[in-house]
């Protein structure tokens, strides 16, 4: 009997108003959140370009009057550019520091301290 019944209930969606490309379009932004991905990957971007400047602006010209060489992406060791790792490393660690920090603010300002407590970080 239920076989029968979810049969019929299938025939009478395919009876249904069809849902039109934009409104299938919206559902699926709204379902799966891309709204919120975009922004993300946006605000990602922008966070990313004012770490690289900061670094090297003024991260890498600090280091470079400490040890003596003004432009730390000229140093090489065997046609190895070491230097410029190393401003890639200060990168990244300055990037997840702001990342840390953001999620950090983000979680303390909008969950509640029983909500804080049942996240798994």
């Amino acid at each position: 009997m239920n076989f029968i019944k979810s049969e019929f209930d299938l025939s009478k969606q395919a009876f249904a108003k069809p849902i039109s490309f934009v409104e299938e379009f919206f559902s699926f932004l709204k379902k799966f959140g891309v709204i919120g991905l975009a922004l993300g990957v946006i605000i990602g971007s922008a966070v990313k370009t004012l770490v690289d400047s900061f670094v090297k602006y003024i991260i890498e010209p600090l280091l470079g009057k400490i040890i003596g060489k003004v432009n730390l992406s000229g140093i090489e060791f065997y046609d190895i550019k070491i230097g410029s790792f190393v401003n890639e490393v200060i990168n990244f660690m300055i990037l997840m520091l702001v990342v840390y920090l953001a999620i950090s603010f983000l979680i303390k300002r909008f969950l509640s301290e029983d909500e804080i407590k049942t996240l798994k970080l």
